[in-house]
């Protein structure tokens, strides 16, 4: 498990009214172009703080780096069960009773 990046640009509130979220665009530029993915996004989550910050925060920013796992192409499929090459049977040669 990786250590989680925190994004201190964002600064999240909870009021009454829903969420005030406050950037500071410089640092965030920054904090941005260092962590942006292979497609150029940046994904962030969101997550409630256990207790309120010094500044009345509730909530913080950290970076979310979760990528998926490349498939490889398992072969637990039966030999009995696998397609058979039927090229040397008669009648397979391209003699279909239609067109």
């Amino acid at each position: 498990m990786t250590d989680k990046i925190y994004f201190n640009s964002i600064t999240i509130k909870e009021s009454k009214y829903g969420l005030k979220v406050s950037i500071n665009y410089n640092k965030f530029m920054q904090e941005a172009q260092r962590n942006l993915n292979q497609k150029g996004y940046i994904n962030l989550d969101i997550n409630k703080r256990k207790q309120k910050g010094k500044f009345g925060e509730t909530h913080y920013t950290t970076l979310n780096t979760w990528t998926p796992e490349k498939k490889q192409e398992i072969d637990n499929e039966p030999d009995e069960y696998k397609a058979a090459d039927n090229s040397s049977l008669p009648g397979t040669d391209d003699d279909l009773p239609f067109n």
